[in-house]
């Protein structure tokens, strides 16, 4: 779903829209009919005037791109032949995810005061994204910074502190 004034949605729809995201599904109950369509639904937010998306919304969106400062040059983040993109969908359930890479991306989660349980589960669905375009069989480092800077840095509430150096005695 293509959704331009974000900031402007009415409750109702936000609604609507996380309990689809939630779900799976779109209920429909009005004038006597009641249904439940199941549905794989994405959102597209556009937020033009530069406000506030209901937090019901953006916890529900997995990245939050910029595109003003984006120049043409800058944007080889995804191929541009269709045959690699079905590869990376073909590939990207079985991208293996080591727990290594789980527990990198919960304590990035704690160090940058993201309390969100999906922050983390979009990170690592971005690090399995990346990790397939680029034709890995396993996420990497790189795949983890990828998805920190996509996912994670936005939601940041907090800079992460310095941990000191424990001085061996």
């Amino acid at each position: 779903a293509l959704l331009p004034n974000a900031e402007c949605v009415r409750p109702g729809t936000v609604s609507a829209l996380a309990s689809a995201l939630d779900n799976g599904a779109l209920s429909v109950e009005r004038e006597g009919i009641s249904a439940k369509i199941e549905s794989l639904i994405g959102v597209i937010a556009l937020d033009e005037a530069g406000e506030i998306l209901a937090s019901a919304l953006k916890e529900r969106l997995a990245m939050q791109l910029d595109f003003i400062s984006v120049r043409a040059q800058s944007t080889s983040l995804v191929p541009a032949d269709q045959a690699a993109l079905e590869r990376a969908r073909r590939a990207i359930s079985s991208i293996a995810v080591p727990d290594e890479a789980i527990e990198a991306i919960c304590s990035a989660c704690l160090a940058l005061g993201i309390g969100s349980m999906r922050a983390g589960s979009f990170a690592i669905k971005v690090a399995r994204a990346s990790a397939a375009l680029a034709g890995r069989e396993t996420i990497e480092n790189e795949d983890l910074a990828f998805a920190v800077r996509l996912v994670l840095a936005p939601r940041a509430t907090q800079v992460p502190s310095e941990q000191p150096e424990m001085d061996e005695a």
